[in-house]
Formats: C-alpha cells, structure tokens, sequence
C-alpha cells in the first residue's frame, strides 16, 4: 500500500472514531476536502475503510496492538479467520451482545451464516420507476453500458453487477429509476397501494419507500410524506419532482395539514426507526454502535410511534409495520405488542426477508388493521 494512501487512511481511521455519524457521509466529506486524492486513490481508501470495519472483531482479536488502528491496517492482510478456539461472535466479527441478539432470533448456525453474508459487499439495486418506462425496456438500455440482471424477488428491481456512477445516466436524470434495496422494493410493495387511495407515509425521510408506494396509485389519489427530519422532506421534494410524481404533498413536522389527515388515511406506511441489522453490508461501523440499551430505547420509540400513526387510520383502513431489522424482539415481538395494545389483527402473510448473498437485505412488513367487533 502506497504510503500516501496509507496516511490517509489511518486519519480516517483515528477521525471518524471520535465521530457518530454514518461512515459513507463522513467519507464523502472527507475527500471533497482532500483534492489531492484522485479517483483510484479514494476507491482504495474506501475499500480498506470499509473492509477495517467489516473485520474490525477480527482485528481486535489478531493485531498485536488491538488500540492501534496502525496495528490493526498491518493485521488486514492476514485477517481471514480467527483461533478455532475463539468464540462465535469473533470467527464472524461481531460485537458479542449483537451476535447474541442475532443468535437468539435465528440460532446459533443461521447467525453465523447471516453475519458472513452482512459482511459481504453489499450489492447495487435499482428500482424501475414504472410510472416512466418498463423494467424490461431499463434493462435494456442500462445493458448497453453496464452488467445487469433483473432481481429474484421484485418484479420491479435490477441489479447492477459492478460499481458504476449513475447518478449522471439520462436514465437517472430523467427519473427512470432510483437506488432502493430489493428488500425494500418488496416491504413497499406490500402496501397494496390503489389508485384514488390516500396514503401516509409516516416516517418518510427522503422518500424511497414513498416512490415505491406511488407507483401503484397511478398518480389518482394522495400520496402524503411525513417526517421530522425537514431535511430529508427537501430532498424527498426532489425525487418526486424528478420521478413524476404530482399526487404527493410533502407535510412538516409542524404542519397544522397532519392533524387533518386524522382517521382519514385509507393506509399509512411506518418504516420505523430500527437497529438497521439487516443493512450492515452498507454501513458495517453501525455494528459497533450497537448496544443492549440502544435497542431497548428503539422498542420504546417504535412503539411511541406506532400508536401515533395507527390515529390516522380510517376505521376501515390498514397500517404497515416495516423494519430493516432481524432481531424479533424489533418485529415479531412488537407486532405481538401492537395486536394486543391496539385490538388489531395481521392481514396476509407479514414479510420477513433474511440478508442473502448478492441479493436482498434483511427486512420485515406486516400489514394490520383494526379488529372487526361482531356486532
């Protein structure tokens, strides 16, 4: 490794440790201020960031010096597997209290498959926006440039096969598609979504699950995005603009319109926020950010927000429940809490997607309304 790269790398390293936000953003800043890192440079710092991080347990385990970053980039190399006799959550480089979490959902055998495949590379998913032209038709005119295959589980999604800057496609530019997960092309697909229903999505953020939702609404009926975060609602704002979407209304925090949509909404979406367990192949510093009272502190919020959003809900409609969590105590356990605080029932078969090599990410959807009361 050119020493050039390697100083830079282990700034990043000793930066970012002191830092609390996602790594990808963090990067990204750092080399906007750092001009004399070229293209190739930055894909190797990256790639060495992201592989510390994947193998970070074991690298605490094997360098010679566990609190030295310059330690553990000299272990890298060597890191491919961990003392037979080390316990399970090092052979996979994972915190313990994770890994235990992860080993209570799916046992002992399947935890150790789902975090191998968690630290693979993640791969490159595109969501057809059908509302502008046909998955088959994008296929075949991103072929023309790029190794794509259409994916296993959406009927909608494609896979790109290498790395390769989109965002200045025609097709990108003129909102034929977006990056989305499969996992999360399917959890809003789950919706049902009908033309001339109106919608909430509760927990928008910058609104991938929305697009998804407003595709099968056909553009009659109203598509609403709510969120706290008001600069994820800007850039939310944007992506509709760009995919076409004019049946949407973007409502603030603050808006006095939330109130209005009370028991209104024929389904509101929730996308909660969640421990993220499914999509550590994106972000795999989040895994050691995990901790037992951050989870504990997560149920307590969803379930805060679960019982504000099941108020716009007509009597007659339905809500979705959606996480990119494994862990039940985060889905089946909490639906279990939903059915008996809110007097609901499941509707259909609830989604529940596991990490799978070069495919989908870890996910899970239910569908619930309101119990009918036998009169």
């Amino acid at each position: 490794m050119k020493t050039f790269r390697r100083t830079h790398i282990l700034k990043i390293l000793n930066d970012y440790s002191l830092q609390k936000g996602p790594l990808d953003q963090f990067l990204s800043l750092y080399f906007k201020h750092n001009k004399a890192l070229g293209s190739n440079d930055r894909k190797e710092v990256a790639q060495t960031i992201y592989s510390v991080y994947r193998k970070l347990g074991l690298l605490n385990h094997l360098a010679a010096d566990p609190n030295s970053w310059e330690s553990k980039l000299d272990t890298l190399p060597f890191a491919t597997r961990a003392h037979p006799s080390a316990a399970h959550h090092i052979h996979v480089s994972f915190p313990e209290d994770l890994f235990a979490r992860i080993e209570a959902s799916h046992g002992q055998e399947k935890a150790r498959e789902i975090c191998n495949i968690l630290n693979e590379t993640a791969p490159i998913t595109l969501r057809t926006n059908t509302l502008r032209c046909t998955r088959d038709d994008l296929t075949k005119n991103l072929a023309k440039q790029y190794n794509v295959r259409k994916t296993k589980l959406s009927p909608i999604g494609i896979v790109l096969e290498d790395r390769a800057q989109l965002f200045q496609t025609k097709e990108f530019q003129d909102g034929f598609f977006e990056m989305q997960d499969e996992a999360s092309q399917m959890g809003a697909l789950l919706a049902n979504t009908k033309p001339g229903e109106h919608v909430l999505d509760y927990c928008s953020g910058s609104g991938g699950k929305s697009l998804a939702i407003a595709l099968t609404m056909e553009g009659k009926g109203q598509l609403y995005l709510h969120d706290i975060r008001e600069v994820a609602l800007a850039q939310a704002k944007k992506r509709m603009k760009r995919a076409g979407v004019q049946n949407c209304q973007i409502i603030k925090p603050d808006s006095k319109n939330l109130k209005r949509l009370k028991r209104h909404m024929d389904c509101v979406f929730v996308d909660a926020p969640c421990s993220g367990t499914g999509t550590y192949r994106r972000n795999p510093e989040q895994k050691w950010r995990f901790t037992n009272k951050m989870l504990s502190e997560l149920l307590e919020l969803q379930r805060e927000i679960f019982a504000n959003a099941l108020k716009y809900i007509k009597p007659t409609g339905r809500i979705i429940y959606a996480t990119c969590s494994i862990l039940n105590e985060e889905n089946e356990e909490q639906v279990e809490y939903f059915l008996k605080e809110h007097d609901l029932e499941i509707v259909g078969e609830p989604l529940k997607l596991l990490p799978e090599s070069g495919g989908s990410d870890g996910f899970f959807a239910v569908e619930l309304k309101r119990r009918k009361i036998a009169s």
